[in-house]
């Protein structure tokens, strides 16, 4: 068995060459371990993710190399080698110093000048020091200094000899103890010579204490701090030493320069005074870097703060791109290179965060004199902003100038008093309280071309949308009673032709608010209650609507219509969320929660650009334009709401926003491009995955499913070259998912979540990645009042939907004949010891079929053998096999198309009801044995025919057959491999016929061989950077490996001594 088992030399430094392992095969594959350490080097970026380096280019922000280094250990930082940098003239090459936990090695890298290709050269041994490292430095003369998280340095090679040329003899070892004996969570050393290094240190005790490396005399205690200090940063050129803490907080310390003249060799005589402590974070506080005057902090609740170096006043607050906890901070320019413990990392340009003493983008305010009225409404269309007042002026500015003021003043007499607008391609449409709508041109001036009578009474919406099949622009209206009118704009006429009078349905406040052609003859509206319908432009076609989708954005409103860079149909609404939406057989299908942020409470408007999707939104006030993709807010300014006339649009790469305020209207406008998150790596998790499943395996590309403790659901896409991209994130989770099972039907897959909370959720997953939320199951618990002086109330149940239950694991199966009765059998195990079963049928709802007694502990693993046997396991180590009989009913058939048209017009992202269609059978369930397969817990479990793997909190792997003898079948264990991992065994996969695959939290993968069906022989052990390890899935023919956990990483299963 390859393991890598580490040996001691004779003086107490552990060498670990088998640390290297797989570093060619592997750097290729997908990693998306933390990023902890980021340096700028020529035009490039070097980072460390997980166990790897990467490079990216600084101008395009494009990866260029990366490479495996350290197996199984997370790397935290990077040094540079002195004298190593050199020019050969076609090419350069510079050398660092790696560490991460007790290990260290070196690393080349070098670039051709003429290609601009980066070759990042490993060849050296890994050698560990007997404690962690915080800091590592290498001097001129070839020596090298570590600072330990025992408070010690420890200098090796002070000759000219280097550790990595060949073996250290005990000379060459030497330590230097602090004064103060304590665990250090941070430090750095401060000097360029190894005889007169001073060190700052971090420590568990709250305090920072700056000491003699050579003598360890402690010349400084800094305090202030409430928890451990996590970094220390020391700027002798600013005198400045800045600290972050597990208080939420970080500090500034000032060095008095006269003092000690600006040198660490005078820093034993330095005054150092406490500036100023920032609070800012809602948690722990990692990283701070200074910017200029400024200074920056990243912490673990995922937001950047800007400080000012001298007062300390917070000068801005920004989530990061993706959110998560920030553990990397580089800042270069105006640019801020973050790197995320989940793997992610993003650049943003400083400019985006709300500052003093940087430049800013325009804000300018154009006032009304009191005889042109109060602002009425706001419409921006291409770089143009027309305002109309309660007078019936109209007034038109050129936003891309700089002259900021009211360039043309139109008086419309029949609009005094009321008055609606709307803008598209250069026209403009008013409508009055008459029904009139008038049309004009948009240039230097507003021309006013058409005036008809549409409507009789008050026209309340005015609506403008472009027809992409035609190249109209086209014009809803709405009036009285929901009546409304499309019209079409006729250049050659200059006027509006009436195409289709549409009704909208009965309701409370029936006033369209946003209109998309979705194709030639078919258009949605969305209105004030949150509805989206669909109609039918032709002529011959009835007036009413086809399809709908009811309150899908709750009471106060539909805000916002549009088609994506991929044509996907999106909506907006007042709840803060954006919808997928889809068109079949004229049936109007929500596919599911297509985008949502639990801080933002509505959505004004969608904005495509280029290849991105952002949101002009709302919170607490606050105006935001937020980036989708980067899950970035781009702008944030305090508005008051959006209850006042406001309005947004994007020309060229301008952004604009006016809202009135007061008597006059404020315009703020930005750089889209300078402000955009560049995402280098998209966090495909910000929390820890739970669990993870393979969906397909096609030629040139693998799609896989993961689900964590953040809520939410994940597909994503890895390429050939295992690069591993999210595509679709799927919202629907009140609690953590915890397992996820799929199932195949023909070329699309049915898929269950469950988590906590008691939540069961089906989706269906298209080939095309489309998905959708089919129904959500809770378990309803009651909630007595215990009233007693109203005995009756505590007869009445309330329901809730926030069960303390927890469901642990899930499996499905189809029915036999899928074609005749699409149905599905669902089996649900959790923390309360029952397990449910569940029966589902495509467009229905998922229905409860019975609940079996698991008994007294809490139900972790469960899977379907076949039709009519189901295996469960618990925390007590038991494996219990339980036989279904079920009474069948005969039931509609029905078709899987045919099935997404009923639920049409069900609104799936509120709680399933009882469905009224086909009742499920009756099933009883009775438990036909159980074998002892562990001591206690059951983690993982898997089945290969007639063999059931199970992996166990007792570290053990065991081995259990399933044995029929005429009608009676049982389990019983035939294997059992004491300690097959160190610890707790989290993940069990077979691998074709003869193979089994284990993981573990002591993050190792271990490929075993099976030996006459009944006995496991170990053939390799792989090592991997994922800490936590919660389990995987085989993907691209079981050639590969996805592990999860806190981050995830491929790796090759095909290596090693076994050729599968």
């Amino acid at each position: 068995m390859e393991d890598i088992d580490m040996n001691v030399d004779s003086i107490g430094i552990l060498r670990d060459d088998m640390m290297r392992e797989a570093a060619d095969s592997s750097c290729e594959l997908a990693n998306r371990g933390p990023v902890n350490f980021a340096l700028k080097w020529l035009n490039f970026y070097i980072t460390t993710e997980g166990s790897c380096v990467a490079v990216y280019d600084e101008q395009n922000l494009t990866p260029i190399a990366s490479r495996k280094l350290l197996n199984s250990q997370t790397l935290h930082g990077l040094r540079a080698v002195p004298n190593t940098s050199t020019d050969a003239g076609t090419e350069l090459q510079s050398e660092f110093l790696a560490f991460g936990g007790r290990f260290f090695t070196r690393v080349t890298f070098r670039i051709e000048i003429e290609t601009m290709l980066v070759d990042i050269i490993y060849n050296s041994p890994v050698y560990a020091l007997g404690d962690w490292i915080w800091d590592l430095r290498t001097f001129m003369d070839g020596s090298q200094a570590a600072l330990l998280s025992h408070n010690q340095m420890v200098y090796f090679n002070r000759q000219d000899q280097l550790p990595f040329s060949g073996e250290c003899g005990p000379d060459t070892i030497e330590y230097r103890l602090c004064a103060v004996q304590c665990i250090l969570y941070s430090g750095q050393i401060i000097g360029s010579r190894p005889d007169k290094l001073k060190v700052a240190a971090g420590t568990v005790f709250n305090e920072i204490l700056i000491w003699d490396a050579q003598t360890g005399q402690v010349f400084h205690v800094l305090k202030g701090h409430q928890g451990v200090i996590f970094s220390v940063n020391v700027y002798l050129n600013q005198g400045l030493i800045v600290s972050t803490s597990d208080d939420r907080s970080a500090r500034i310390y000032r060095i008095e320069k006269g003092s000690f003249g600006g040198t660490n060799e005078n820093l034993s005589e330095a005054t150092i005074m406490h500036v100023a402590a920032l609070y800012g974070h809602g948690s722990r506080v990692w990283r701070a870097a200074l910017m200029q005057k400024n200074l920056v902090t990243v912490g673990e609740d995922g937001f950047l703060c800007l400080w000012d170096s001298f007062s300390g006043k917070l000068l801005g607050r920004r989530q990061v791109p993706g959110g998560g906890s920030v553990s990397s901070l580089l800042v270069s320019g105006d640019q801020v290179i973050l790197g995320g413990i989940a793997g992610s990392l993003s650049v943003i340009n400083i400019k985006s965060v709300t500052l003093t003493g940087f430049p800013k983008d325009s804000t300018w305010t154009m006032p009304l004199v009191p005889k042109l009225g109060a602002v009425k409404c706001i419409s921006i269309d291409r770089g143009k902003v027309v305002v109309s007042t309660t007078s019936g002026n109209y007034l038109l500015s050129q936003l891309g100038t700089e002259l900021h003021n009211w360039e043309h003043n139109f008086y419309f007499k029949e609009c005094e008093d009321y008055n609606v607008v709307g803008q598209h391609s250069g026209f403009l449409f008013t409508a009055n309280k008459h029904g009139s709508v008038a049309s004009f041109a948009v240039a230097d001036q507003l021309v006013i071309w058409d005036r008809q009578r549409m409507h009789e009474g008050r026209i309340y919406s005015l609506i403008c949308f472009g027809n992409p099949f035609s190249g109209y622009t086209q014009v809803l209206s709405t009036g009285f009673s929901g009546n409304m009118f499309v019209m079409r704009f006729c250049n050659r006429q200059k006027s509006l032709i009436k195409i289709k009078s549409l009704v909208l349905p009965i309701g409370s406040e029936r006033c369209a608010t946003c209109a998309l052609q979705i194709s030639m003859h078919r258009i949605l509206v969305g209105d004030r209650q949150g509805n989206i319908f669909l109609y039918s432009l032709d002529r011959s076609a009835r007036n009413t609507v086809l399809s709908s989708l009811f309150n899908l954005h709750g009471k106060y409103g539909t805000t916002d219509l549009k088609r994506d860079s991929e044509d996907r149909i999106l909506s907006s609404g007042r709840d803060g969320k954006v919808y997928e939406l889809a068109l079949q057989n004229d049936s109007l299908l929500c596919l599911r929660v297509f985008w949502q942020h639990p801080t933002i409470e509505w959505i004004g408007r969608i904005l495509p650009y280029k290849d991105r999707l952002l949101l002009a939104c709302y919170q607490s006030g606050d105006f935001l334009l937020h980036d989708v993709e980067s899950d970035y807010t781009l702008l944030s300014m305090a508005t008051g709401g959006g209850h006042r006339a406001w309005d947004c649009g994007i020309d060229n790469d301008r952004f604009y926003y006016a809202r009135a305020y007061k008597n006059s209207v404020l315009v703020d406008s930005v750089s889209v491009d300078e402000r955009l998150a560049h995402v280098l790596k998209a966090p495909v998790h910000t929390k820890k995955i739970n669990c993870t499943a393979t969906l397909w395996h096609l030629d040139d590309r693998d799609v896989v499913v993961t689900g964590g403790e953040g809520n939410l659901l994940l597909i994503s896409v890895i390429s050939s070259f295992r690069v591993i991209r999210p595509a679709v994130r799927l919202y629907g989770h009140i609690s953590s998912v915890k397992c996820v099972a799929v199932c195949d039907f023909f070329t699309d897959k049915l898929l269950v979540s469950v988590g906590g909370r008691g939540q069961l959720i089906v989706w269906w997953v298209n080939s095309d990645l489309s998905v959708k939320m089919m129904d959500k199951n809770f378990i309803w618990n009651t909630d007595r009042t215990e009233d007693k002086r109203k005995p009756w109330k505590n007869t009445s149940n309330k329901v809730k939907n926030e069960a303390l239950t927890r469901y642990m694991s899930v499996t499905v199966r189809p029915e036999g004949n899928m074609k005749k009765t699409p149905r599905f059998h669902i089996i649900a195990v959790g923390s309360d010891t029952i397990i449910r079963l569940f029966s589902y049928s495509i467009g229905e709802s998922i229905e409860p079929t019975t609940t079996v007694d698991g008994g007294e502990f809490c139900q972790l693993q469960t899977r379907w053998l076949s039709e009519t046997t189901f295996l469960a396991a618990a925390t007590d180590g038991l494996l219990k096999l339980y036989n279904v009989t079920q009474n069948k009913l005969v039931t509609p058939t029905t078709t899987s198309t045919a099935a997404l048209e009923a639920s049409s017009s069900t609104d799936t992202t509120e709680n399933s009801t009882t469905s009224a269609a086909a009742t499920p059978p009756s099933v009883s369930v009775k438990c036909m044995g159980s074998a002892s397969a562990h001591q206690s817990g059951v983690n993982a479990l898997d089945v290969r025919g007639s063999l059931v793997a199970t992996g166990g909190d007792d570290n053990a792997i065991t081995l259990s057959r399933i044995t029929h003898s005429g009608s009676v079948t049982a389990v019983e264990v035939i294997c059992r491999v004491v300690n097959a991992h160190a610890t707790q065994i989290t993940g069990v996969l077979w691998v074709g016929d003869y193979h089994l695959l284990s993981t573990s939290i002591d993050q190792r993968v271990t490929l075993w061989k099976l030996l006459d069906g009944k006995s496991l022989e170990p053939q390799w052990t792989k090592m991997t950077a994922v800490a936590d390890v919660a389990g995987f899935t085989l993907f691209a023919e079981n050639r590969y490996v996805l592990i999860v956990g806190q981050g995830l990483e491929v790796i090759s299963v095909t290596g090693g001594s076994e050729a599968l």
